[in-house]
């Protein structure tokens, strides 16, 4: 190992020598014991900084390079003066952090700031979307629960259920189906609740706070039944008292599946409600 090092004068202070040698030890007792006429005169000396090269061509050719390019040694003057003997690491390890290892560990840590934060801006972001799939399902739940309870909400309805349109992907609808009376051809009134949303009625199908909307950047993606599988516009579920009997409407499918998707990141949750089971999961 070679070692390219710069000596201080305890005689004159700013007095500095650079040399290179493969024992630093030997090297530094000869500065100071006067066997190095280049140094005898102001000797005693003080090590203030050293460099450590595998081959003696790197540490001659670093050696050199501070005796006679003006820029590097006062490049090296000013690491040396701007760390004072009582707290240099330079002293110690003869390591020193030149100004492009120091621009690369700051880009390096930049990047990795930068890597946490989006990782952490998406997990915040899914969590969203997670959470909004959970209130849907609570309120899926909820109209469930009001069916069994035997309609506290609206005791003129006769099944209580969600509506979902993806034309309206920011929102859904909590309804109570309500009976409503015309006459048919003959001129009987024929009283009877479609099991479907009715938008407009009146009276209003919505529950008081039926209108439930999405959190921003949240919406709607997709509608799909199980068996036949297939993409709908809009799908009602709907629950019947006493015994939450489900159905759903238009289309009879034993499962609907509903889609929540994040529009910035593309993070989804699936709400699935079973008609059989009555089940209602958020996957």
């Amino acid at each position: 190992m070679w070692y390219v090092y710069v000596l201080e004068s305890q005689k004159r202070r700013g007095e500095i020598y650079v040399g290179s040698t493969n024992d630093l030890r030997r090297r530094f007792r000869e500065h100071n014991d006067g066997k190095s006429p280049s140094t005898d005169r102001y000797r005693p000396w003080v090590l203030m900084y050293y460099e450590a090269y595998r081959t003696e061509e790197l540490a001659r050719s670093r050696e050199h390079r501070l005796k006679h390019n003006g820029n590097a040694i006062r490049e090296l003057k000013k690491r040396i003066e701007l760390d004072s003997p009582s707290t240099t690491f330079l002293q110690k390890s003869g390591a020193g952090f030149t100004l492009f290892e120091l621009i690369i560990v700051i880009a390096i840590f930049l990047l990795i700031s930068g890597m946490l934060l989006v990782n952490f801006r998406r997990s915040r972001q899914g969590d969203i979307v997670r959470i909004a799939a959970l209130r849907f399902a609570t309120d899926v739940q909820r109209m469930q629960s009001t069916a069994l309870a035997g309609g506290a909400e609206d005791r003129l309805a006769v099944a209580y259920g969600v509506h979902v349109d993806t034309a309206q992907p920011g929102r859904y609808i909590l309804f109570g189906d309500r009976i409503r009376c015309s006459q048919d051809a003959q001129g009987a009134e024929v009283c009877t609740a479609n099991g479907q949303y009715d938008a407009g009625a009146n009276p209003a199908e919505e529950l008081d706070d039926g209108v439930a909307s999405l959190p921003p950047n949240v919406r709607i993606a997709s509608v799909r039944t199980v068996a036949p599988d297939a993409v709908v516009p809009a799908i009602d579920v709907l629950f019947r008292p006493p015994r939450g009997t489900v159905t759903i409407a238009p289309i009879a499918t034993p499962e609907v599946q509903v889609v929540l998707r994040h529009s910035d990141y593309d993070d989804t949750r699936t709400v699935s409600i079973n008609r059989i089971s009555g089940r209602v999961e958020v996957e």
